[in-house]
């Protein structure tokens, strides 16, 4: 490469490289040591301001075998090098030399630079011509000639001769056009033919300079004389562009004459391949990314631009490609090239696409060299004075697109892959992943019409949700409606339902199944075999020690898998941790997965989910352990250690769905999982969710276990906790009596199994709704039975029951009782901890404050146990704790609309209805004391409607507000 460096070469030595290598300063040859250090001198100055490795030079220098010592004799010859140029020209720089030297100072750059300048439209032919002549009298022989090892030699020389021969050429079309070709234009192409006797372009020149001259019979016989030389050497016949130049001048062609011959680069034998496929017709979005790349790619400057275009595959790469290629066409005059390389399925050689490529710009098949690097040199050779653009399909990898890039300044090449081709430098990346919502629907608008769908908003969305934002299934999907014409929308998204949706998806030759199953087949066996085993996994998501457990081997080997397929881009690592793949892949995953091949890995990862569910309950709650059933299978399971509340909740927020769909999927007898251990891990979800201040699942995880497909054992402690918890959740909606049925039925299970603590707790609960049904002697009597189980109870469990007691004092008047409840709960959890106690500790002493008249205090209480249950990501909490500093607000006579409002607003965007409905009655009751009574009577009903729909017992009081309203 011949780019810019901090040298002069205006005073300093002169380097050539275009015939016998050598060094001149002020016209006069400087002695430089020959052999090695001139082989070390000629690769340096291929490179002038680039350092050349330690590697690269040994590859030179010794192409045999390197003495013992090759860095100490390389630095010998740089040494001497040195002594004859100068001490600046030659530097060490990390691992290898440089040459500073301006390229100025190398005829080679010289001659690519003057050759440069003679492109471009601006260029007057003659002014070309000049410059072409100037650049041609730098050469003075073979390039790179005199070395000895000559394996430089044989590696660059060919593809500078080819250079040297191209401008050649370039200045002999020039004269023919100028009707310059005199009797020195004949001698000097005869002499180049003598030299390179099986260029037909040559011949066709010199045919045409003879037959311009008037001599017809010399250039008829110059045909003659040059089939004898290919039939006699290489046992062929000129090409299809000789023989019709022959014929014409057999028949007088008017268009021969100068004035009728074409401009530079279009005359015989000079082809502009126009290889483009068809565009898509209804391409659709990826707008920036299409301008960026057309701005690039028809730009002005001289940079060969490089497009890598990536994604998975039927993401729309080439497509996007396509499109782009097709708008900045007229910015390429000189052709547009397009080849498929088949990508995974039969990778194309690059020695054959360099074929038809040499074939498309005007070579015949003898003139194109036997090896792929002669091919490579050869093709870059050709582009050097051209603007092309080229399209490269489906790579397979950076190894296979090397050997095609073009040389030529003013060229532009778009490269779609699968894999992201990091080891290609290019000069804009795009990766393209599945269209948003918006412009997938814009798509099928776009092939199936608007009007088809508008009718059908329902099955429409089916339909898109299905093709989950893949460009190549809407395709699919759109295309099956077009063609059937007589379907309502609403019959394929019913296939889609309720069959296969990569049997559904299918037409003609577009297939996603198709697609995925090159990737599949070219698969290492052991890769596709753990591709499959991740259908032991629900949902779309999991991380490298949830695919250690499935695989059953340890983290790092299970992350380099987990790589290997986002490579293949079949998953997508989402961040360090956690790794997606698409619904159509994982369906595919299930459709290749083999009868009985899941069972281990399922009960594998219900196992290490479960030993981490655990590992975090002790963190939250650390005198405890739950749930015995989890067992320890012996096999390789990653156990975290985790350090506090805010680790269990970035570990377990977005693991939760698929945490407990692995476990729905046990209690339904998939996988033939223990079902006693999918219990007990649905529970542990349910309770660290709960108690890391997640959502609520509101008795969804409970109501799951109960409603098992599978028998579960007798005794079983999850089923205890089941029922415990959907108790709780029945309290938290007033449902009363359903939660004291529930309760009562746990409470039965701990007897059976002899465990006093949980009994205790579930006395606790019930409690709580005694307290909340306003019966608080009963409250009262079971509190401080919990409360005097010391042996049974943890420091937790009584903090939690003093503040209960607390709650039910100030409900009786007893106001120093509930103080001192609240001051030995305080002691056990303090009040500026951030916890779920520390939240509900704040909630019993604003009602003790306000019950006591002290309004700030009250308010600043609720105030805090908001800012713990926001502090905690609890939606829950935080709306719960807002409801009550309204109801405080307008107790006081104040207005607590705001909030009232935000509690609204949370509760909703985060589905916890009863809450929302205690909000809508502060809002009601905050309206009222301003007089606007129908406004409030709005909130109320609204209210009323949402308790009703959840059973709640709060309707008799909504609708006693609304009768007095």
């Amino acid at each position: 490469m011949c780019s810019a460096s901090s040298g002069d070469g205006n005073s300093g030595p002169e380097i050539r490289l275009l015939g016998p290598v050598g060094v001149w300063r002020h016209g006069e040859r400087v002695a430089v040591p020959t052999g090695r250090p001139l082989v070390l001198l000629a690769t340096l100055a291929l490179n002038p301001g680039v350092v050349v490795t330690q590697s690269g030079l040994r590859r030179y220098l010794w192409p045999v075998a390197p003495p013992a010592s090759p860095r100490r004799t390389i630095q010998t010859y740089a040494a001497r090098l040195r002594s004859a140029l100068g001490s600046d020209v030659v530097h060490t720089s990390g691992d290898g030399l440089i040459l500073d030297l301006s390229p100025e100072a190398i005829d080679l750059c010289r001659f690519r630079s003057i050759v440069d300048s003679a492109s471009g439209e601006a260029v007057e032919p003659d002014q070309r011509l000049e410059r072409l002549r100037s650049a041609l009298l730098l050469w003075h022989g073979p390039p790179l000639s005199g070395l000895s090892p000559d394996a430089l030699s044989e590696d660059h020389g060919p593809a500078l001769l080819e250079e040297l021969l191209g401008a050649s050429e370039r200045a002999n079309e020039l004269c023919l056009e100028l009707d310059r070709a005199d009797e020195e234009f004949v001698s000097s192409v005869k002499r180049l033919i003598a030299d390179h006797p099986w260029r037909e372009r040559l011949w066709g020149q010199l045919m045409r300079a003879l037959y311009a001259q008037g001599r017809q019979g010399e250039a008829l016989a110059t045909f003659h004389e040059l089939v004898g030389v290919l039939r006699t050497d290489l046992g062929i016949d000129p090409g299809a562009e000789l023989t019709e130049l022959h014929q014409r001048m057999l028949t007088a062609d008017p268009s021969l004459h100068p004035t009728a011959a074409s401009g530079e680069g279009s005359g015989p034998g000079v082809p502009r391949p126009a290889q483009l496929p068809p565009d898509t017709p209804d391409f659709v979005d990826r707008t920036a990314v299409l301008e960026e790349m057309t701005a690039l790619l028809a730009g002005t400057d001289v940079a060969c631009h490089r497009v890598i275009v990536s994604g998975a595959g039927g993401t729309g790469k080439t497509a996007l490609a396509l499109r782009a290629a097709h708008r900045v066409r007229e910015s390429y005059p000189d052709g547009q090239l397009f080849a498929d390389l088949r990508g995974v399925s039969d990778p194309a050689t690059p020695h054959d696409v360099l074929a038809g490529f040499l074939r498309a710009l005007g070579l015949s098949d003898p003139a194109i060299p036997s090896s792929q690097d002669e091919r490579s040199n050869l093709f870059r050779s050709m582009c050097a004075t051209r603007r092309l653009l080229l399209v490269l399909d489906n790579a397979q990898s950076s190894a296979q697109v090397a050997p095609l890039f073009p040389a030529g300044a003013g060229c532009g090449v778009i490269v779609t892959s699968r894999p992201r081709l990091l080891g290609t430098a290019a000069s804009l990346r795009v990766d393209l992943a599945e269209l948003p919502d918006p412009e997938a629907r814009e798509l099928l608008d776009a092939i199936v019409g608007e009007s088809r769908l508008e009718p059908e908003p329902g099955a429409t969305e089916t339909v898109l949700r299905a093709c989950g934002g893949s460009p190549l299934a809407l395709r699919i999907a759109g295309g099956r409606l077009v063609s059937r014409p007589r379907w309502p929308v609403a019959e394929l998204a019913r296939q889609l339902d309720t069959r296969n949706v990569l049997d559904v998806l299918t037409l003609d030759d577009m297939s996603v199944r198709g697609v995925l199953d090159v990737t599949y087949r070219s698969m290492e066996p052991e890769i596709a075999g753990r591709f499959r085993l991740l259908a032991a996994v629900p949902g779309t998501t999991l991380d490298a020690d949830m695919a250690a457990a499935v695989w059953n081997v340890p983290a790092p080997a299970a992350r380099d898998s987990l790589e290997r397929l986002c490579d293949l881009r079949l998953l997508e690592s989402i961040d360090p941790e956690t790794y997606r793949w698409h619904d159509l892949v994982g369906q595919y995953m299930h459709d290749n997965a083999g009868p009985g091949e899941l069972v281990p890995p399922a009960t594998r990862l219900l196992r290490h989910v479960g030993a981490n569910l655990l590992s975090a309950k002790r963190c939250l709650r650390s005198e405890r352990d739950v749930l015995e059933a989890i067992v320890d299978s012996g096999e390789s399971v990653t156990i975290r250690e985790f350090t506090d509340q805010r680790a269990v909740h970035e570990w377990l927020h977005p693991r939760f769905e698929t945490i407990t769909l692995l476990a729905a999927h046990g209690l339904a007898g998939r996988h033939e999982m223990p079902v006693d251990e999918a219990a007990a891990v649905m529970m542990l979800a349910d309770i660290v969710a709960e108690e890391c201040c997640l959502n609520g699942t509101f008795g969804e995880a409970p109501r799951a276990v109960l409603a098992a497909d599978v028998p579960l054992p007798s005794g079983l402690p999850a089923v205890g906790v089941a029922w415990q918890n959907l108790a709780g959740s029945l309290g938290k909606q007033n449902r009363f009596e359903e939660a004291f049925d529930a309760a009562e039925r746990a409470r039965a299970i701990w007897r059976e199994l002899g465990d006093r603590g949980r009994e205790m707790a579930v006395l606790n609960n019930m409690a709580i709704w005694h307290l909340l049904s306003g019966r608080y002697d009963t409250a009262a009597q079971l509190l401080t039975t919990c409360i005097e189980s010391a042996d049974a109870l943890s420091a937790r469990s009584r903090t939690a029951c003093l503040q209960n007691l607390a709650s039910v004092y100030v409900n009786l008047g007893r106001l120093d009782d509930a103080e001192r409840c609240l001051t030995r709960a305080h002691s056990l959890a303090p009040l500026d901890s951030t916890s779920r106690l520390a939240h509900y500790l704040a909630l019993r002493w604003g009602q003790l404050h306000r019950a006591a008249g002290n309004r700030e205090a009250a308010l600043a209480a609720y105030e805090r146990a908001a800012d713990v249950g926001a502090a905690l990501d609890s939606p829950y909490m935080h709306a719960y704790a807002l409801v009550s500093k309204a109801a405080t607000l307008n107790h006081f006579a104040d207005d607590g609309s705001d909030p009232a409002a935000r509690a609204v607003q949370i509760a909703r965007t985060s589905h916890h209805p009863h809450v929302e409905a205690e909000a809508l009655v502060e809002l009601g009751h905050a309206a009222a004391l301003l007089g606007n009574r129908a406004i409030a009577a709005s909130y109320w009903r609204e209210a009323l409607r949402i308790f009703d729909s959840l059973g709640a017992a709060n309707v008799t009081d909504v609708r006693k507000l609304l009768a007095d309203a």
